[in-house]
């Protein structure tokens, strides 16, 4: 797949998306845009097109939730972007004191404030270490 190097993509550490320096603000092209995005060997990132790829700056990581809820003991996390996805199991790991999880990739994925403290109603300790505990599983805390 051959790169094309004409538009210039940005996500910020928030999670917001930039085209050519401006916001991007439609949801529907938002998402065409958090759906297509894909990793490379070399762990950069860029936008599948199909035909070809559009290579995106990312400041930390490519998805940030902004708040997270619990449905029927599933943890579902809402992205920046517009998606809610369950959180997968594996860890949440705590990196300069902000805490990250692995949708798609090791580490992609940055939770807000907001979304970590509604988390906390199921965080637990045991044995010395913090889990978060949902009837369906359980996702250690890690530093």
């Amino acid at each position: 797949m051959e790169m094309i190097w004409s538009h210039d993509f940005y996500i910020d550490a928030e999670g917001v998306w930039f085209a050519e320096g401006l916001p991007v603000i439609r949801p529907d092209i938002l998402l065409i845009f958090a759906e297509n995005l894909k990793r490379n060997d070399n762990g950069d990132y860029y936008i599948d097109m199909k035909t070809h790829a559009c290579p995106v700056r990312v400041e930390t990581v490519p998805l940030f939730a902004t708040s997270a809820a619990e449905e029927e003991g599933d943890i579902l996390l809402q992205l920046r972007d517009g998606r809610k996805l369950p959180l997968p199991f594996g860890g949440i790991e705590i990196i300069d004191q902000k805490p990250y999880v692995s949708l798609f990739n090791e580490r992609d994925t940055r939770l807000s404030r907001t979304a970590f403290q509604l988390l906390m109603e199921y965080m637990i300790e045991e044995d010395g270490r913090y889990l978060l505990r949902t009837s369906k599983g359980e996702w250690p805390v890690v530093e």
